[in-house]
């Protein structure tokens, strides 16, 4: 037998023996009335008081098991103690499988409970003498704890019927929404008696013991609904009912209370994030709250009794003036119940701290069944490319790929999968990119061959690393932004980015005072370096190209900052996220109730909506609001071994070394050949018929001659003559921006060096920001292909 398994078995057979040899004094079984004293208050980040809680549960007591359905008594024991009718209070089986998992500390903690352990915990625990610490708090974590739990359990069962405990039990656990009792769940979830109650609708209640807030259906109706599958098919496996009765309550809609009661009688500030701070304390896991409060039940009449002071991160000022940005921007359409929404949050990438948080529109408007969802932290959307960022990082920091590597560009590829062909569109209409700028044009077809090279779970890997929480499928397409994140993890990831790889998990509560002023929970810090500094920084630069002069140029602030755009497949997503070194932000926007299309065609929104669209904008103004009165921050250079070159480092003070001589090589290698010796490689393409495809014709500059470090190398290489080639516009003499505008109107991406055409660096009168070099000076090339021109840099 292994060491484990041995340590596993005498932990539970000592367990055994000592509850049932232990003597056990009477105790009263008649449950205490609840008691309520003063309510706890939420206080915002400059000591002004946001909410103090409304006691707003629902306590309605049922009198006889034959109240509730036997479809529904069948449904909770199920899932949570399948063999109460068969044991005497205590379950070895179920202690055996808690013990798997503690076996470690030396003794058995809580896990496997039975119903009427649960009851006994829940009712019963200020009689258990064992399970208090010498301060008086909770602590239900110690093996004599246990012991007495079981023989209480074993009590009860000696001296009442298993209806009486399972009606007690059912009459008292908590399921969410402020119900307390199966009785007042049904009213709040399905406004309904629960006589009335369907198969369906007591599997869904049924589910909600294990996690309510985080199951709420309200908040979270896919999360309740894969619950309640799961209690089905507990239900049909111990033959609680029919293969038919399975199949009807299977695929029966889930309809909720559309009239539910309001979580408060008056408005208050910042409601999505005060309501998010509220289920942060009742699903807390941290010890300094779960010691002293270790049922969510507890947690609950905490908030409502104990007279906490909960102190949070949220700038109010902010927060005002974000959901008022929000709802400006982001017009709603005359005339409609349920327009598109947004989703919003502002960190501090230093520390964690959310600042602010919009969860939609109006969190008390009565009219719209989605007020109270919040979108920025519920189930998740797609996020689009503003996941791209994530497989850049996984790709320089873990699989050693320069953001210099040159991938084809064209508008649709398919490529090989380990699940098939996989055909991917969203690219330039031919040529090459490297992926610097396929992330300032968000270029899909070039970064569907980057997750393809690294693999899609390192892409996983690498995005729990960052900050998102959510399980998302380590398949390809992720890194296109085909899996459900929220914004918060989100606006996590960019945090972590603009911290130089340094990740701190989001935080909402910086401290919590107890009725006497005794601090019983301050957050701690644990900050985890998730990618190399060097690699944050030359994302960060990538990312500046995006709001400089990419596709998110409408979120440019006048300071510098970096961001990336998201659009969903049929436009019914939208995000831009990005940061500053003193800011990070994500912006979601779309219909809270599915992926509807934002498109005029559709009708649902006046204009196409991009992430660079009503997202951008959004994010400029909340980041604008967030940085008054802050100095300006510029972000650190990224190295100049990782990059074209640092930006703030003109080229004639980089290092020369010798560059390679290329010609007549194939493409493949003369690429690798030069990258290695320090070179960005652009790549010209021009029809030869005398000469075989990819092949080397020219080079600048030319090889065996020195040029700095980080500096680009054009090569020529040959094509078919039968792909199509467009004339290459000579540009040398016009200024900068017409330059631009010409080579982007003929089908040519512009590669701009700033660099004086003297050698001392002068600049000679009407000569600043004119174009005084360009490779390839003429001919043809690819639609797409790079043309790089040299300009003067403005005149002072």
């Amino acid at each position: 037998m292994k060491l484990v398994n041995r340590r596993l078995v005498t932990a539970v057979l000592t367990l055994m023996l000592v509850a049932a040899s232990c003597s056990w004094e009477t105790k009263s079984l008649v449950p205490p009335i609840p008691t309520l004293s003063e309510p706890s208050s939420i206080y915002a980040g400059d000591g002004s008081l946001l909410l103090t809680l409304p006691v707003a549960e629902q306590r309605d007591v049922l009198e006889s098991i034959d109240q509730i359905p036997e479809h529904v008594t069948n449904a909770v024991v199920a899932i949570e103690d399948e063999r109460f009718y068969k044991h005497n209070g205590w379950d070895a089986k179920g202690i055996i499988r808690a013990a798997r998992t503690n076996v470690s500390a030396g003794g058995v903690s809580q896990g496997g409970s039975t119903i009427t352990q649960q009851y006994v915990e829940n009712t019963f625990w200020s009689e258990m003498e064992n399970c208090s610490d010498d301060e008086g708090n909770k602590d239900s974590g110690g093996a004599k704890c246990k012991i007495e739990e079981i023989n209480m359990a074993r009590l009860l069962e000696e001296s009442y019927s298993k209806d009486f405990i399972l009606l007690g039990y059912l009459n008292t656990i908590f399921f969410g929404a402020n119900a307390f009792g199966i009785q007042s769940a049904a009213e709040i979830y399905f406004d309904k008696d629960i006589s009335r109650v369907t198969i369906a609708e007591g599997a869904l209640l049924a589910g909600l013991i294990q996690s309510p807030s985080r199951l709420n259906p309200f908040n979270n109706r896919e999360g309740s609904i894969e619950r309640r599958e799961l209690v089905l098919d507990r239900m049909l496996a111990n033959d609680f009912i029919t293969e038919d009765e399975f199949e009807q309550a299977f695929s029966e809609p889930l309809v909720l209370n559309s009239g539910r009661i309001q979580l408060a009688d008056v408005e208050y500030r910042a409601a999505h994030f005060v309501e998010e701070v509220k289920t942060w304390f009742l699903e807390a896991t941290d010890e300094q709250i779960t010691s002293r409060y270790p049922t969510q039940a507890d947690r609950l009449r905490a908030l409502e009794g104990d007279k906490l002071r909960i102190e949070t991160t949220v700038d109010p000022t902010l927060q005002e003036r974000a959901e008022a940005t929000v709802n400006a921007i982001l017009p709603a359409r005359p005339g409609e119940v349920d327009n598109p929404s947004a989703a919003a949050v502002i960190m501090d990438p230093l520390n964690g701290e959310v600042v602010a948080m919009v969860g939609g529109r109006d969190f008390f408007d009565d009219e719209s069944e989605f007020a109270q969802v919040n979108l920025a932290s519920g189930k998740g959307r797609q996020a689009g490319s503003s996941m791209k960022p994530i497989a850049l990082a996984a790709a320089i920091d873990r699989a050693g790929i320069a953001a210099t590597s040159v991938y084809d560009a064209p508008r649709e590829i398919t490529i090989k999968t380990d699940s098939g062909p996989w055909k991917v569109k969203g690219g330039a209409s031919g040529g090459k990119s490297d992926l610097i700028r396929a992330t300032q044009w968000s270029t899909n077809t070039v970064y569907a061959q980057l997750v393809v090279q690294i693999g899609a779970q390192l892409f996983v890997d690498v995005a729990h690393d960052l900050g998102i929480a959510s399980d998302i499928a380590a398949v390809p397409a992720a890194a296109l932004g085909t899996e459900d994140v929220t914004v918060l993890e989100l606006t996590n990831v960019y945090a972590t980015l603009a911290n130089q790889g340094i990740k701190n998990d989001p935080v909402f509560v910086r401290r919590i005072l107890d009725k006497d002023g005794q601090v019983i929970y301050e957050h701690r810090p644990t900050p985890t370096l998730a990618i190399q500094p060097s690699t944050a920084n030359q994302i960060s630069w990538i990312m500046e190209k995006v709001i400089a002069s990419g596709t998110g140029t409408d979120a440019q602030i006048g300071r510098p900052a970096a961001g990336k755009t998201g659009t969903a497949q049929n436009f019914a997503d939208a995000t831009f996220a990005g940061y500053t070194p003193q800011y990070a932000a994500a912006v979601w926007v779309g219909y809270p109730e599915g992926q509807i299309p934002m498109t005029r065609a559709n009708g649902t929104t006046d204009i196409d909506v991009y992430g660079g669209t009503y997202p951008a904008r959004i994010w400029k103004e909340l980041m604008v609001i967030a940085h008054e009165g802050l100095d300006v921050v510029s972000f650190p250079s990224p190295p100049a071994s990782s990059t074209t070159r640092p930006p703030t480092t003109p080229l004639s003070q980089a290092p020369l070394t010798a560059v390679p001589d290329v010609l007549g090589r194939k493409m493949s290698p003369a690429r690798n050949v030069l990258t290695d010796a320090g070179f960005v490689v652009n790549i010209v393409e021009r029809a030869e018929g005398s000469v075989r495809p990819n092949q080397v014709l020219d080079q600048s500059p030319a090889g065996n001659t020195e040029a700095p470090i980080g500096s680009t190398v054009t090569i020529v290489v040959s094509v078919d003559p039968s792909s199509v080639l467009l004339d290459i516009p000579n540009v040398v003499g016009s200024k900068l921006a017409v330059a631009q505008s010409t080579l982007q109107a003929a089908g040519f991406i512009p590669v701009v060096n700033a660099v004086a055409e003297n050698s001392d660096g002068s600049i000679a009168p009407g000569r600043g920001k004119v174009v005084w070099k360009q490779s390839p000076g003429g001919g043809q090339a690819n639609p797409g292909a790079s043309v790089e021109i040299w300009v003067n840099p403005a005149r002072n």
